[in-house]
């Protein structure tokens, strides 16, 4: 008997903040996951901010990520990790994240989601150790930019209101959400219009 068959399917959203776009050049500052059900509804979540010295800005600015750096000093991040108020150490948050998906992944089915969600997965398989777990995420992905280009191919603009954030995990995550149960009920009109 296949025992994947009886887990319930469930959503792993997924943000990190970084300092470039590149995670061969920049650092990971901050990362945030949250379990959700396929209606998105919250269950749990995780989050980190990583802590850096001062060589971070100097190591983001010389490869080319002056407008993250700056971006990252105005919603205080920057200070969150120079100051290690309350941040982690990446190991510290590879362990917890590993923890967090062994736990989450007891009789679900966990699909990553998010904007650009294989950004996010790039980052933190480069840059947090001990997530072997990150590799047994389901390889069926909700990508919410493939949502927002088809609501641009049938003429409707996603991005015309308010779609800029903090550029912190929980704003972005909170974006994403409501975002996603919006077009859930979007298409749950249309079903029952077209039933009708």
């Amino acid at each position: 008997m296949n025992a994947d068959k009886d887990k319930t399917d469930m959503l792993v959203w997924i943000d990190v903040e970084t300092t470039g776009l590149d995670p061969d050049k920049g650092d990971l500052l901050e990362v945030e996951l949250v379990l959700t059900d396929l209606k998105g509804e919250k269950l749990d979540r995780v989050h980190h901010v990583i802590a850096h010295d001062a060589d971070i800005i100097k190591t983001g600015i010389d490869h080319g990520g002056l407008n993250a750096i700056a971006m990252h000093f105005r919603n205080d991040l920057l200070v969150e990790s120079l100051t290690a108020r309350n941040a982690s150490t990446l190991t510290l948050a590879g362990l917890e994240i590993n923890d967090k998906l062994r736990e989450w992944a007891d009789g679900h089915r966990l699909h990553p989601a998010g904007t650009n969600v294989d950004f996010d997965l790039a980052w933190l398989t480069h840059h947090l150790p001990y997530t072997n777990r990150l590799n047994q995420l389901n390889h069926r992905k909700l990508d919410l930019t493939s949502l927002r280009l088809t609501s641009l191919a049938l003429g409707h603009n996603p991005y015309q209101h308010g779609h800029d954030t903090t550029h912190r995990t929980r704003d972005c995550l909170t974006r994403d959400l409501n975002e996603y149960r919006h077009i859930l009920n979007r298409l749950a009109e249309f079903a029952t219009k077209e039933t009708t």
